[in-house]
């Protein structure tokens, strides 16, 4: 009983595929790919995957947070 192991807390993410960047956001896939189309986020490919940096989706929402209401 008391000598299970600790689990380790999950390493923060640095990237999250298309689809958990849409969840994260609250958005469609489609909204995602405009968004990526407009430059508004970045995407990278690993391989065959695109994937989008973390950091990126938190930087939209604090730029979008940030508008005058109404833009």
């Amino acid at each position: 009983m008391g000598n299970e192991p600790k689990a380790q807390p999950a390493a923060p993410r640095a990237a999250l595929t298309v689809e958990e960047a849409a969840r994260s956001l609250g958005i469609g896939k489609v909204m995602l790919f405009k968004l990526l189309k407009e430059g508004q986020l970045r995407r990278v490919k690993i391989g065959r995957r695109t994937v989008i940096p973390a950091g990126d989706v938190e930087a939209l929402v604090e730029r979008l947070a940030s508008l005058p209401k109404g833009e």
